[in-house]
């Protein structure tokens, strides 16, 4: 089975996104409801995230 979809260059694209931090990911997407970009980023490396980036404002250890 292949890794990639139809809808790998979307996927791809809300990844980057994602990883570049910007705020307008529901606009670039044309997303109504958050769901799909959130399935579309699952697989970037958790250490880069929200909860990463809160967990080293907080001063605690991300455990993954």
């Amino acid at each position: 089975m292949p890794d990639y979809s139809s809808q790998s260059c979307r996927i791809g694209d809300c990844q980057e996104i994602v990883a570049d931090d910007l705020g307008k990911i529901m606009l670039a997407g044309d997303w109504e409801r958050p769901e799909m970009p959130a399935i579309y980023a699952r697989k970037l490396a958790p250490d880069k995230g929200a909860m990463a980036e809160l967990v080293k404002r907080q001063n605690r250890q991300m455990i993954i």
